[in-house]
C-alpha cells in the first residue's frame, strides 16, 4: 500500500518543503508510526504500508498541525491524500524607540503617534503613547503592515477661568 501527497499552505497554495508527514495506526498511539518529509515542491510518498486503518497528518514550523485524515487501505491501495496547513499568525509585535534632538538629548513627554499605511500610501492613526525621560516610547499589540512614527514636543500654556 502507498500513501502519497503534496502539503500546501492553506493560504496560499504554495508547496511546504520539509513538512513532517506522520501516519499513525490510530490517534494517540505512537506505535508503527510512519514518519517521511515533504520535497521542495511539497510532495511525499510512504510506501509498504500495511493493510488497516490509519490516521494521517502533517507538521511543519510556522504552521499548526493539520487535521487528522483517517485512511482505510487493503489489497496494494495507492491513495493520493494532499494536505493544506494554516500557518502561523504573528499578528501582534511592538514598535520602539527613542525620541531625540539633532542633538542627541531626548525628549521627555514627546507625543508619539503610530500610523498605519495602506495600500494608498494614507497614514491612519493606530495608537497615541509619550515618551518617558529618557525620550523612549514603546507601542504593544501592533498588526503586522507597514508604519510611520510621528511626534510631537510643543509645549502650550493654557489659562483657565
Amino acid at each position: 500500500n502507498t500513501i502519497y501527497g503534496i502539503i500546501t499552505n492553506l493560504s496560499t497554495g504554495d508547496p511546504i518543503e520539509g513538512a513532517d508527514v506522520v501516519l499513525l495506526t490510530s490517534p494517540g498511539v505512537a506505535q508503527n508510526v510512519v514518519t517521511v518529509k515533504s520535497n521542495a515542491s511539497g510532495q511525499y510518498i510512504m510506501s509498504g504500508i500495511p493493510d488497516g486503518t490509519r490516521v494521517l497528518f502533517a507538521s511543519a514550523f510556522g504552521y499548526y498541525v493539520s487535521s487528522l485524515v483517517p485512511i482505510t487501505i487493503s489489497g496494494g491501495s495507492i491513495i493520493n491524500s494532499d494536505i493544506a496547513m494554516q500557518a502561523y499568525q504573528y499578528p501582534q509585535a511592538t514598535v520602539n524607540g527613542y525620541i531625540k534632538r539633532q542633538s542627541g538629548d531626548a525628549i521627555g513627554n514627546a507625543c508619539v503617534g503610530l500610523y498605519l499605511l495602506n495600500p494608498q500610501d494614507v497614514e491612519i492613526l493606530q495608537q497615541v503613547t509619550f515618551t518617558d525621560s529618557t525620550g523612549f516610547y514603546i507601542f504593544g499589540r501592533v498588526p503586522a503592515g507597514t508604519y510611520v512614527i510621528k511626534s510631537r514636543s510643543d509645549k502650550t500654556v493654557a489659562t483657565l477661568g
